[in-house]
């Protein structure tokens, strides 16, 4: 019966993941073993920093980001972690080893928006796009699919492992959903993001996973049931 549990929730994870879109966690970034300590600033390939991800600063690529460093009222795109500690900017790390920040700032070429994005498809099923971040600066960010702004809304606030705050958004991609196109995260102005677990909800299909899970599941607790009957009530 336990397996079956597992076999069912299995099912239903499986159809609630974003096809073509990876890294939605930024835990598969490969970085060197021996991370760069807090407050010294470095540079790390983007690929390997954000693996699936594209960085721009206005509407220029960038080839790297920075990984434990800040750069006061510099555009730049940070990857935080493993050993980002808390309390700097406000908040640690949002989730297991690795947060975003997302900082508009000054660059060469004057003010500048920043920005991550990637090109995906919304499962078909898809009723939301979740995410945690933390606005740094009190201005506005924006979460857009195919050049649409998905206007997430405020849900809840809550306490990261770190011990810091983060708040929990969503945005309907119902609309969207089946579709391929590119999903951007971008901080405008004087608002840096801090971004984790970006995933979306839905509605479970049924599929042949499933289907064979619930098969099984009625199978066996018929059989319990019969198994519990009396001599009595199986006489007829």
């Amino acid at each position: 019966m336990k397996f079956l549990a597992t076999l069912l929730l299995t099912a239903i994870s499986l159809s609630a993941n974003g096809q073509g879109f990876i890294d939605l966690d930024f835990e598969t970034a490969t970085l060197n073993p021996t991370p760069i300590p807090n407050s010294l600033q470095g540079f790390v390939p983007a690929a390997s920093g954000l693996p699936g991800w594209t960085v721009y600063l206005g509407n220029t690529q960038q080839s790297q980001v920075l990984q434990n460093a800040f750069y006061n009222s510099t555009a730049v795109v940070d990857i935080l972690g493993p050993n980002w500690g808390s309390g700097i900017l406000g908040v640690g790390v949002i989730d297991g080893n690795y947060s975003v920040l997302i900082q508009p700032g000054a660059s060469a070429q004057g003010n500048e928006s920043a920005s991550i994005e990637q090109i995906g498809m919304i499962p078909a099923n898809a009723e939301s796009l979740q995410f945690k971040a933390w606005g740094i600066g009190g201005g506005d960010f924006s979460v857009s699919f195919g050049g649409i702004s998905l206007s997430p809304a405020y849900l809840s606030t809550e306490q990261a492992p770190s011990g810091e705050y983060y708040n929990l958004y969503s945005a309907s991609v119902a609309p969207f959903a089946g579709e391929t196109g590119l999903l951007e995260f971008a901080a405008n102005g004087q608002t840096s993001l801090l971004l984790d677990d970006i995933t979306f909800t839905a509605v479970p299909e049924p599929n042949a996973l499933l289907l064979s899970a619930l098969g099984c599941f009625g199978f066996l607790a018929r059989r319990q049931f019969t198994r519990t009957r009396t001599p009595k009530q199986l006489t007829k």
